[in-house]
């Protein structure tokens, strides 16, 4: 909220879009920064702490829906909502906090996180939270033209097998029984994709499917980031190996939770660069988290894989996907300057993928 103004949200408000996908980070459960780049008097913190009880989430909603941009979000199309981590707390995997707080204490926690986001989200009665258990993960279909399966990469995930962050690939992340969805979610999506009979099967999810990590010299342990897929490949790889064998039609992946802005082949082989894509992963920015300066950690990624097709570094925007049965096309819109409650926006740049041509192209 502090970081900049919802421009984008207004943006994609006036687009009328039919409708539109928020994955995750939708709050911030963070204590008021000292830095804030909104006029004063748009600043309301209640509280000087991190969000830890109910109290606490309802009112950091309630903030952020004084935004009258995002309000008009909201007005103007369904939003289909899926969580990331700072709904609750940053980089929480399961009942495992990144603080290492006593599991029953942040349990307590996540269902006071849960109860908040079911109330101010637009959600299903079935999704009403059970303590700190909810269901959120569902299917959407659009006539035969598209099945969504929104998936929930946080409550069911093992605790980062390699450790939260950056950090050399440990055997436990190539353990056959590890999971970021949980056994059944797991078993209910491989049962979507195989039962699926829509030209595009889409996965909307939080974290970075594609392999990321960050090159090192020679005889140096490779650093892996892994509190993404990168951190649960076996996981990964089971999913991807499943989409080869049933012949999912036309998989694409998107993505949020990075800040910046790509467009990925997804391979069933990520080390040999001969490997053919098998479909498409596309990463929207944040709306304002990170600030306006571009990030200057992530080129590292995009100039290393051959499979990393776009990159940019800059924040605030969107992605605008126009879909037909031959072709995804997705516009990436960049906000000027976030800190500008008048900003404008400008394209960015535009990838697609052809029906039955799985992988990225420059549009």
């Amino acid at each position: 909220y502090e970081d900049g103004y919802f421009v984008a949200y207004r943006d994609m408000a006036e687009q009328r879009f039919d409708v539109v996908f928020h994955l995750g980070d939708y709050i911030y459960e963070w204590a008021p920064p000292e830095s804030n780049v909104r006029r004063p008097e748009d600043i309301q913190w209640i509280g000087t702490t991190d969000a830890s009880t109910l109290r606490d989430y309802r009112n950091r909603f309630a903030q952020y829906h004084t935004d009258s941009d995002l309000r008009a979000l909201r007005e103007s199309a369904p939003i289909v909502a899926t969580w990331d981590d700072h709904e609750v707390a940053e980089n929480y995997a399961s009942e495992h906090s990144s603080t290492n707080d006593p599991a029953q204490e942040f349990l307590r926690r996540r269902a006071d996180a849960y109860q908040a986001y079911y109330e101010h989200m637009p959600l299903r009665p079935w999704s009403l939270p059970v303590g700190p258990d909810m269901t959120l993960y569902r299917s959407l279909r659009f006539g035969d033209l598209m099945q969504v399966t929104v998936l929930d990469t946080r409550q069911y995930r093992d605790d980062q097998p390699s450790g939260d962050g950056v950090h050399p690939r440990t055997p436990a992340s190539l353990d056959p029984n590890t999971t970021m969805l949980g056994p059944d979610q797991e078993r209910w999506l491989l049962d979507q994709l195989s039962s699926s009979t829509a030209t595009w099967n889409v996965l909307a999810q939080q974290v970075l499917l594609a392999e990321t990590y960050f090159p090192v010299d020679e005889g140096d342990a490779i650093a892996y980031y892994n509190d993404s897929w990168t951190g649960y490949p076996a996981a990964r790889q089971r999913i991807l190996q499943h989409i080869v064998d049933r012949e999912v039609a036309n998989p694409v992946v998107l993505t949020g939770d990075m800040h910046t802005s790509w467009a990925a082949d997804v391979k069933l082989d990520w080390d040999d660069p001969n490997a053919p894509p098998i479909g498409s992963e596309f990463i929207c920015t944040s709306i304002t988290a990170g600030g306006s300066e571009p990030s200057t950690s992530l080129q590292a990624y995009e100039e290393g894989f051959d499979y990393m097709r776009f990159f940019d570094p800059r924040r605030g925007g969107y992605i605008a996907v126009e879909l037909t049965e031959d072709l995804w096309r997705s516009d990436y819109w960049l906000v000027d300057n976030m800190e500008q409650f008048d900003s404008g926006v400008s394209h960015l740049a535009t990838w697609v993928t052809e029906r039955d041509k799985p992988g990225v192209a420059e549009g």
